[in-house]
């Protein structure tokens, strides 16, 4: 301690030179403001020393600067702030719950991309959203109308969103059992979303497992840490882990241990070492306090409250030196093994979409295929092998694919599309194509061919998205019933798993009998449509789920193409004015519809509003269902 009495600079006390001073404890700063006008003009600067004493004490407790106003600027510490698992959503719910969900997250409480998005947006901080540039997340996104937040953000420079190879750390099984030319497509598709969407390009890369080569011309890879050393500096980031050992982001900002670690970074940066520490926060968003509402807001506060810290932007990333030294916190990833995913044939044998005017059949085969290799946070050990179940399920588009090049009438049993070991009914006519299971005698695809081209009218919910349903209630050993709150197709009557039914083919039309004798149920092709009759000795519910043209779903404003409402004895789906379906049947129909929530999607998730059930459904089904005493008939008819 130095004392006053005999000081070495005498001092001239301004007294119309009142400082403004504000501390904020928990922020830990104290801003001092000197109104401008005060203060005499000079080419030479002014010089500026704060001293610390005790309250009426005249000992310098401490002291920082002297410091010029026309001196260098000490050179801030860097961060990124990069995350995974941005926005993994497939049906509504699960959109709302990963924007502004209730209950979720760390700490239990409300979490979600928008939060952390408010905060980015509020103190002016980039961040990069490592996989956000998805074609499954961009839909859901627009399906929230919040495309014009992210546009104007990424044109503010504070949203980063990097072309993003399929899946995450947790969960690297992307592009096992696919051809050769996958990892190209999806690549390709970025593009394609991107513009369709409006969003720019980037010449950021990140990967979620190790690469043996770098497809494209990126100034960056973000990637695994352990393959770093197969990379130059200057071209290499790794990724944060999924669960870091102590919080990142706390109610009471930036923990002390990673405050010591930037001012240590800023400390050896201004001692021109040779190497430049750059630390890396962030990880798995769901799994990150950086979408807590009081974290978020205290964590991203402090950064932006402290010059020293600075948090790079998209050009500072593209153009990092050559001596850059990653820093990463203590964390861990629990990364599901692509061992236990046995992918069928069928996926090596899709056929390659085109980049232009693509076939929609062929389109569907590459979607169908994506919805084994989307992520699903948390994945559980068990979501490969369930997956692996439908892996042959593109072979059903293929099959539709190989008809509709010389569409012809056919009734047989005599092919295993899917490739499960057991072969599938075959019901078509020169512009209808109807594909059964034996399993359960279910309608498990239907297609048909308008004026306006080719349409998908039924599918199965594992087309769009597989494992959505609860871990525990999984049958691993239940073939395509492995998921029991999956919808399997049309005229279902049991749950899983399902008995073989007996087949009969009389005349034009495939007769499905249940073992017992109980249920019969007879399929045959109209003028323009599908005639189901059912028989059956008890009452019965059946599902029909109409899903029509899914791949219009990666367009803009794509929910407004989608329109279905009541009409007399059924209901009416129609998707643009390219097609339009009637379902009609001489008993009550039902509908839920993924729509149907939208109204309650433009505010946080509520744990006591009871939403409707078409909220849980896939993206982009409608579930129709009947009950009926004992028999009853359904038409499924496509009207100009």
């Amino acid at each position: 301690m130095i004392p006053l009495q005999k000081p070495k600079i005498k001092f001239h006390l301004r007294e119309d030179l009142i400082p403004r001073i504000i501390r904020i404890p928990w922020q830990d700063y104290i801003l001092v403001s000197i109104n401008q006008n005060t203060i005499l003009q000079s080419t030479a600067g002014i010089k500026i020393q704060a001293f610390s004493t005790d309250p009426e004490s005249r000992v310098i407790k401490d002291s920082l600067g002297p410091f010029s106003s026309n001196g260098p600027s000490l050179r801030p510490a860097p961060v990124v702030l990069a995350f995974w698992n941005t926005f993994p959503a497939y049906s509504p719910a699960q959109s709302l719950r990963r924007w502004d969900g209730a209950h979720t997250g760390p700490f239990g409480e409300r979490h979600g991309l928008s939060i952390l998005l408010n905060n980015v947006k509020r103190f002016n901080v980039p961040v990069v959203l490592l996989d956000l540039r998805n074609p499954f997340s961009l839909s859901a996104l627009d399906y929230l109308d919040q495309m014009p937040i992210i546009r104007e953000m990424i044109s503010q420079q504070l949203i980063i969103l990097p072309d993003a190879i399929l899946g995450s750390p947790s969960y690297p099984v992307f592009p096992s059992g696919l051809p050769d030319w996958a990892l190209g497509k999806y690549r390709t598709d970025l593009q394609a979303i991107s513009k369709e969407f409006d969003i720019p390009s980037s010449r950021i890369l990140y990967s979620p497992y190790q690469m043996e080569e770098v497809i494209g011309n990126y100034s960056l890879v973000i990637g695994p840490d352990h393959q770093r050393s197969s990379f130059s500096t200057e071209r290499y980031l790794p990724y944060p882990d999924q669960i870091p050992e102590e919080s990142q982001a706390t109610p009471d900002g930036i923990p002390l241990a990673i405050r010591k670690t930037l001012i240590d970074n800023m400390l050896q940066i201004n001692m021109n070492r040779a190497e430049l520490p750059l630390l890396v926060l962030g990880g798995s968003l769901p799994d990150s306090a950086f979408a807590d509402p009081a974290s978020s807001f205290a964590t991203i506060s402090y950064i932006a409250n402290h010059p020293w810290i600075k948090v790079l932007a998209d050009t500072d990333l593209r153009s990092l030196p050559g001596n850059v030294e990653p820093i990463l916190l203590p964390g861990k990833t629990i990364s599901i093994s692509a061992e236990d995913f046995l992918p069928s044939n069928k996926l090596a044998n899709i056929s390659k979409p085109g980049d232009d005017a693509q076939n929609p059949l062929d389109s569907l085969q590459w979607t169908s295929a994506l919805s084994l290799y989307s992520p699903l946070p948390p994945e559980p050990e068990s979501l490969p092998s369930l997956r692996t179940h439908y892996s042959g399920q593109p072979g059903i588009a293929q099959a539709a694919a190989s008809w509709s090049e010389n569409p012809r009438s056919r009734i047989d049993c005599q092919t295993d599309p899917d490739d499960d070991g057991t072969p599938e009914c075959i019901l078509a006519s020169n512009d209808q194509f109807a594909v059964f299971d034996l399993e359960g005698g279910r309608l498990v695809a239907y297609f048909t061919i308008t004026d306006s081209g080719f349409h998908q009218i039924i599918a199965p919910s594992s087309q769009l998205i597989v494992g959505l349903g609860d871990p525990s209630t999984w049958i691993l050993d239940a073939g395509e019933g492995a998921d029991p709150h999956g919808i399997h197709g049309a005229f279902v009557d049991s749950p899983p798993p399902w008995e073989f039914y007996n087949l009969s083919i009389n005349g034009e039309q495939l007769v499905f009998t249940s073992p017992d004798q109980g249920i019969s149920k007879g399929f045959l092709l109209l003028e323009n449509g599908l005639q189901v009759n059912y028989l059956s000795s008890e009452p019965i519910s059946v599902q029909i789920p109409i899903v029509i043209d899914p791949w219009n779903r990666f367009s803009q404003n794509w929910r407004e193409n989608f329109n279905c409402e009541p009409i007399k004895n059924g209901y009416s789906c129609k998707v643009n004015d390219d097609i339009r379906e009637e379902i009609l049947s001489d008993s009550a129909i039902s509908a839920h519809s993924f729509t149907d929530s939208y109204s309650h999607l433009q505010i946080p998730e509520d744990p006591n509003f009871n939403y409707p059930a078409g909220h849980y459904l896939p993206f982009p089904m409608v579930l129709l269902e009947t009950d009926s005493s004992n028999s009853f008939s359904v038409q499924i008819r496509s009207v100009p």
